[in-house]
């Protein structure tokens, strides 16, 4: 894959988006979280390196949101998190592995959590360095 440089010539990039992927996980700092998975909601958006020019083929040459979603899916499923702000940060940490991304904005809503709410989440940027 290409390297990712917010140097290059054009500045130009392109934008992966995953929008409510769902995940029935285990988050939460309460008992009663800890005592039953529950849904939690994910919006991605990768900043990735512009496709223009590029042979577009072959799925290796792009970021896959498939392997995205399941990526994070390994990782909501791996162990309990008690805060979704770690959460956010291990996906955020695991989308900038890619050498073609250079920023990942995510969103993780909890639908069921709070009573009188259509959800309560967290929403982070982060870039690669």
């Amino acid at each position: 894959m290409r390297q990712y440089s917010s140097t290059s010539i054009d500045n130009e990039y392109d934008l992966v988006i995953i929008r409510g992927l769902e995940i029935v996980m285990s988050v939460g700092i309460y008992d009663f979280e800890k005592a039953k998975p529950q849904r939690v909601l994910f919006d991605i958006i990768l900043e990735v390196r512009s496709n223009k020019g590029c042979d577009l083929t072959d799925i290796s040459s792009v970021v896959s949101y498939e392997d995205v979603c399941y990526r994070v899916e390994e990782i909501c499923t791996s162990k309990h998190y008690d805060l979704v702000e770690l959460l956010a940060e291990d996906i955020a940490k695991m989308c900038l592995s890619y050498d073609v991304v250079g920023a990942v904005e995510l969103e993780i809503n909890k639908p069921d959590i709070i009573k009188n709410t259509t959800s309560v989440g967290v929403k982070i940027k982060r870039q690669s360095v």
